[in-house]
């Protein structure tokens, strides 16, 4: 073959033989991919056709529940469909306005507040020989009322009677001593400081006796001093005081009793007056007697204490001192609440009186100040609890005025 188509085939056809056989080579190809494809086909037909026979039995023994239908499809909203823009919100009405009232409210009217009610104070006891015998002004009241009373320590804070038949005077001598001997099962602090500071002034003047009785007798006693000092000695002199005392109560009361002048304060003095002055001499009298100390015109020594009973002069404490101090507390205890002058002219009379008996070379320091201590302790005494003012109380009474009824709280003094 290759010699009978040796013309055809030779070395100038080649190109020709080559491209001859890639065309059938890509016929071929595409035959077998077709037919492949026709294959597979078959195939997967065959397949469906299978699984379309399984479901039909399954579909003749089960039954099958109908899917539910699908809710339509809500079309889309565009920007230019007037659905698409937002719900304006709804409208408020605004609240209306109140308006001005066209009637003018009358403002309230203001009642005037009532007057003070004005309560006179009573008018003060009238004196003289028109006067009348004893007449009282007193609150109206549903009952009979007490006078009314007075404030401070004046005439009027003091009891009407006979003060020297007054029994709770008289008891208050014996109720006096008993108070100041058992004072200190009630004392309190301060009153023990006190005391304590009593002794100790006491004792501190105890050792300079004999210093200060040599200085004032060297150095300030003389004729100008005695001269002095002798007008001072009178006010320490026992029967000199209580005598004056009684005849002031006697004046004072006769004077009261007339009308003539309230004069039941100076009643009170001279009494108490008297009172105080006994009492204290009494305490001083009893610590004279225990200590028996010499004078130091008599002695040279501070502490010629010669004990009970013994020892002539008897100058511990000082009698004058005492008395002068006692006349002193009382009448500032009495007169001092009203005239604050009065204590300082009775204190320097009363210091006056023991310094006189220094001068005199009759007592030692230490003698005149216990002296005036114990005047001054029992003078307060005796005015603390005087029988002769009346006492301090609290008592209401019924008012009747503008406002309503009320009360009248008044206080004794």
């Amino acid at each position: 073959m290759f010699n009978k188509f040796g013309r055809v085939c030779g070395p100038g056809a080649a190109p020709k033989i080559r491209l001859a056989g890639g065309a059938v080579l890509l016929l071929l190809s595409t035959a077998a991919a077709t037919m492949a494809q026709a294959a597979s086909v078959n195939h997967t037909d065959a397949v469906f056709a299978s699984m379309q026979s399984a479901l039909t039995s399954m579909q003749s023994t089960t039954p099958v529940t109908p899917a539910p239908a699908a809710a339509p499809a809500t079309p889309a909203l565009m920007p230019s469909d007037p659905r698409y823009l937002p719900a304006e919100p709804p409208t408020i009405p605004a609240p209306p306005i109140a308006q001005p009232l066209t009637t003018p409210v009358p403002a309230p009217a203001i009642q005037p507040a009532p007057p003070p009610r004005s309560v006179q104070a009573p008018p003060a006891r009238q004196y003289g020989r028109d006067a009348p015998r004893r007449s009282y002004d007193t609150v109206q009241g549903p009952r009979r009322q007490s006078p009314a009373p007075a404030t401070g320590r004046g005439p009027d804070a003091y009891k009407d009677g006979w003060y020297a038949i007054n029994t709770d005077y008289w008891l208050n001598y014996p109720l006096t001593v008993w108070r100041m001997a058992t004072a200190p099962t009630r004392f309190d602090t301060t009153d023990w400081l006190v005391a304590a500071g009593v002794i100790g002034v006491t004792g501190f003047f105890l050792t300079l006796d004999e210093e200060i009785q040599s200085f004032w007798q060297d150095t300030i006693t003389g004729s100008t001093s005695d001269s002095v000092f002798d007008v001072f000695n009178v006010f320490g002199d026992t029967k000199y005081v209580v005598g004056g005392s009684i005849g002031l109560y006697a004046v004072a009361e006769a004077l009261d009793q007339t009308g003539v002048v309230n004069a039941r304060r100076a009643k009170a003095t001279g009494l108490l007056t008297a009172q105080s002055v006994l009492i204290a001499q009494g305490i001083t009298g009893s610590i004279k007697w225990l200590g028996g100390r010499d004078r130091p015109n008599e002695s040279d020594s501070r502490f010629d204490f010669r004990g009970p009973g013994n020892g002539d002069n008897k100058a511990f404490p000082s009698g004058h001192a005492t008395v002068a101090f006692a006349l002193a507390t009382t009448v500032s205890e009495i007169y001092g609440p009203e005239y604050r002058w009065v204590p300082w002219i009775a204190y320097p009379t009363a210091i006056g009186t023991a310094l006189s008996r220094i001068d005199r070379n009759k007592h030692w320091a230490s003698d005149v100040f216990l002296g005036g201590v114990i005047g001054y302790a029992v003078a307060k005494t005796v005015t603390h609890y005087s029988p002769f003012l009346e006492k301090q109380s609290i008592s209401f009474r019924q008012l009747e005025s503008v406002d309503g009824p009320g009360l009248l709280a008044v206080r004794k003094f």
